[in-house]
């Protein structure tokens, strides 16, 4: 914006398949979300690996047991699926979540549920950086429970003159802010999934 002084940019908070939606249908020049599986028609340039961490209320025992959580743990615990968590590949996860009755897409109404004592959910370390009182974010034992970021835009579309200017921004700054964030930085040319 600093340098494109009068260009508007209107940033839509989504879940991750309306993000897949809105750039492959040309609502959004770009987008920001991890891989789509659907096979849906837009481009996938990697940015950084986002650890999930389990949220749950602050006074809980599973917030005072003082290390990382296990998948047992979550056992009996009323768990809150979400956009990401539901593409979590663990087997245990997998098991664990085979009879929830809930999905939520907010992160607002997610941490409002675990802040109530509803239950638990698993939302990603970057989501996870400043909670409100009576929530926290525990790590998880299992340390390749993660997604990768990317870049989204429409395959085989010309993006306009702004959209690329953004492009470059977003593939060339945030890795400064990435790394202070504690994120690991993905190379946009590598394969990672």
């Amino acid at each position: 914006m600093r340098d494109r002084p009068g260009i508007e940019i209107e940033l839509l908070d989504i879940d991750i398949r309306n993000v897949h939606v809105f750039v492959e249908t040309g609502q959004a020049d770009l987008g920001i979300a991890s891989r789509s599986l659907s096979g849906m028609a837009v481009a996938f340039e990697p940015l950084f690996r986002d650890r999930f961490k389990v949220v749950c209320r602050a006074d809980s025992d599973l917030a005072n047991a003082g290390r990382p959580v296990q998948w047992t743990d979550l056992q009996g615990e009323n768990l809150i699926l979400n956009g990401a968590s539901s593409k979590i590949d663990a087997p245990a996860f997998r098991r664990l979540s085979e009879g929830v009755s809930m999905e939520v897409r907010n992160v607002t109404s997610l941490l409002a549920l675990a802040r109530s004592g509803f239950g638990i959910t698993l939302i990603l370390a970057l989501t996870a950086n400043e909670l409100p009182d009576g929530v926290v974010s525990l790590d998880l034992a299992d340390e390749d429970v993660w997604r990768v970021v990317g870049l989204l835009s429409r395959s085989n579309a010309k993006l306009s003159p702004v959209a690329s200017a953004f492009r470059a921004f977003a593939l060339a700054e945030p890795p400064k802010l990435l790394r202070s964030l504690g994120l690991e930085v993905v190379d946009p040319r590598s394969t990672v999934q």
